[in-house]
């Protein structure tokens, strides 16, 4: 996290945490992750994207890609 004002934490600007990607578990930092050599940015309600392009959403820890169920 960034300082803000005052030396107070600032929000991060996304997604916190391990998320579940096919077999792997992958950890999210200021939301953004690095799998096979590509960033992505994962938005603070876990819209994952690649690019300007959404290609999933994490729901219950996992993510699950565009489309899906």
């Amino acid at each position: 996290m960034s300082k803000g004002l005052m030396g107070l934490e600032a929000p991060s600007d996304g997604y916190q945490g391990v998320i579940q990607v096919g077999p792997m578990q992958v950890h999210v930092k200021d939301g953004e992750f690095q799998l096979q050599g590509k960033q992505f940015s994962v938005s603070r309600d876990g819209q994952v994207k690649l690019g300007d392009r959404q290609v999933g959403q994490v729901r219950n820890g996992q993510l699950v890609p565009a489309g899906g169920a």
